[in-house]
């Protein structure tokens, strides 16, 4: 309940019309946090939200590229893609979207 309230708080200050791009990126690092704080393993990359979300968007983009690239890429490696970028995906998608339809 905590974490879908937190959610909700994080939602209503990112569809405020008088937000900053800062406070923009704030809020959206905030849900993308809640989310994935469900996780084990995304509690051990960081400290704070903002090292967490960066943490795991850098490791997912890094998998990425390197398949891309035909690189050989670990099991383990391909097995944290496969767990989180639906996730991550989705938790995109659904962010709620500013009522004027700019961004800032």
């Amino acid at each position: 309940m905590v974490l879908l309230s937190r959610r909700i708080s994080f939602t209503e200050n990112r569809l405020r019309q008088d937000l900053s791009a800062i406070e923009y990126i704030e809020a959206t690092i905030k849900i993308i946090d809640v989310e994935m704080v469900k996780d084990p393993w995304y509690l051990t990359v960081g400290k704070t939200p903002l090292e967490r979300v960066h943490q795991l968007l850098s490791k997912l983009d890094s998998i990425r590229r390197s398949k891309e690239r035909g690189s050989v890429v670990l099991d383990a490696e391909t097995d944290l893609s496969n767990k989180f970028i639906g996730q991550v995906e989705f938790i995109f998608k659904n962010l709620p979207k500013p009522w004027n339809g700019s961004l800032f």
